[in-house]
């Protein structure tokens, strides 16, 4: 508020007669504007004085009573919170660590850690496991799409030892990038749990392969906005399941056998090879079956080993479940008959069968366990190191406590009166902050939070405390 002699200033006392309250017009009175030099408005007081002025500053009308306007403030809950931010005063806290917690830290991971990591190398050492047959080079691979034409081949596959029921049959594919942004986006989710009919924006995700017929060779053909005739049928058969991923799918058919002429196969199960979230969510069949949905489309989405091909992998070489064996495989030769029709010398990628069982911690991974052994060899030679250096040269008591720091400068300047102590904070404030050494009437007083006389003669740094 500005003061009344032309400055600004704290405002003054308004009383009745100073200020005197508003007068509410009718409501269907027009109010006259007040004239600028110096018109008496019903506001302006006693001290506009006008002839224009309807309530002047004598007026006998009693105050309003009606409550000044109320100001919109915050909840107290935050504006709390935000004043305990902006000054910082949230709890926190600061550990102090001393060189023993170090030492028993530092000795605790190391305990932890390598019994771990000896017992992953352990089990790693125990899980039974074949040899790894790698049979692109000896099975002809049909690279034509068109042609109804498969290698056969029968290949030996070794176990040196016996494997434990149950055991897993693998396939790996090196050289493959899985995690390519085009592949991965390439198919329909929605069309893969069963729904129809799809929009052309759901569509356009499965490019380059939506429609029957496009291929990679002639770049697939574009989702119009209008994909649909006056019927509501689409004007071209959708694909499904449409998109890069489902299209290349692992379609090598395997088969384990315990003779060369495969007389007696080895059955592979696939119950429980695929995420329970895939098989019971991601991917359901079409009910009622509708065009362009099949029973063999039904029964292809279904399927578990099409549904581990569509969970990607993350690395170019993965290994992926395609059977499970529920007896026991004892040392012997093994055969594998194989119909290779997944073609990857386009990439110049391979491929490979084994069988291999798992422990508590899944598969064989001697890396997990050597890992561990020496992040715990690490961890006790670290608080070795800490322990030696401290019975070598040891930290005084007081460093690792701070109690006790200031318990020792509360008792030396315990003699010091607090008249004192202020007369000589007022000194040195005067004196520019500049240091005065023994004998200057200072009592070595030499640094700006000032300094008392010690035990011994010894100066002892304090800071003042106001109050």
């Amino acid at each position: 508020m500005d003061n009344p002699a032309g400055g600004l200033g704290p405002p003054r006392s308004v009383t009745a007669a100073a200020a005197p309250p508003l007068v509410d017009a009718p409501a269907d009175a027009s109010v006259p504007a007040a004239p600028r030099g110096g018109g008496g408005h019903a506001s302006s007081g006693g001290d506009g004085g006008g002839d224009g002025g309807g309530g002047g500053g004598s007026g006998g009308s009693p105050p309003s009573s009606s409550p000044p306007p109320l100001r919109r403030r915050r909840p107290p809950s935050v504006a709390s919170s935000l004043r305990r931010v902006r000054q910082q005063t949230l709890p926190s806290f600061t550990p102090t660590l001393s060189v023993r917690t170090m030492v028993f830290l530092y000795y605790g991971l190391g305990v932890f850690f390598v019994p771990i990591g000896v017992a992953v190398l352990v089990g790693s050492a125990r899980i039974g496991r074949s040899a790894t047959l790698r049979y692109d080079m000896d099975c002809v691979t049909n690279v034509s799409l068109a042609a109804n034409v498969t290698g056969e081949c029968v290949l030996p596959l070794v176990v040196p030892r016996s494997i434990q029921a149950p055991s897993y049959f693998y396939y790996r594919v090196t050289g493959m990038q899985q995690n390519a942004r085009r592949y991965v986006k390439s198919r329909s989710h929605k069309q893969l749990r069963g729904e129809w009919p799809l929009s052309a924006e759901e569509l356009r995700q499965c490019d380059p392969l939506t429609f029957v017929g496009d291929t990679l060779i002639n770049g697939g053909s574009g989702v119009d906005e209008d994909v649909a005739d006056e019927d509501g049928r689409p004007r071209r058969e959708v694909l499904v399941p449409c998109g890069l991923t489902a299209a290349s799918e692992f379609n090598d058919t395997l088969t384990l056998c315990a003779d060369k002429q495969c007389a007696s196969p080895i059955p592979l199960s696939t119950d429980g090879i695929a995420w329970a979230a895939d098989s019971e969510v991601s991917f359901q069949p079409r009910i009622p079956v509708v065009r362009p949905w099949t029973p063999a489309i039904n029964e292809r989405i279904t399927s578990p080993r099409f549904q581990v091909w569509m969970r990607l992998s993350a690395f170019a070489n993965f290994d992926k479940l395609y059977g499970i064996i529920r007896t026991d495989l004892p040392a012997d030769t093994y055969y594998v008959r194989v119909a290779s029709r997944f073609p990857v010398a386009p990439f110049g990628g391979t491929k490979a069968v084994f069988v291999a069982n798992t422990a508590w911690f899944g598969g064989r991974n001697v890396f997990l366990g050597v890992l561990y052994v020496v992040v715990g060899l690490l961890c006790l030679v670290s608080g070795s190191a800490f322990l030696t250096y401290h019975l070598v040269r040891p930290r005084r008591r007081a460093y690792d406590d701070p109690a006790l720091v200031q318990a020792a400068l509360v008792r030396l300047t315990a003699g010091v009166p607090r008249s004192a102590r202020r007369r000589r904070r007022g000194r040195h404030l005067a004196g520019g902050g500049v240091q005065r050494g023994r004998g200057e009437g200072t009592n070595g007083v030499s640094s700006p939070t000032g300094a008392l006389p010690g035990r011994g003669g010894d100066k002892v740094s304090y800071t003042p405390v106001q109050g």
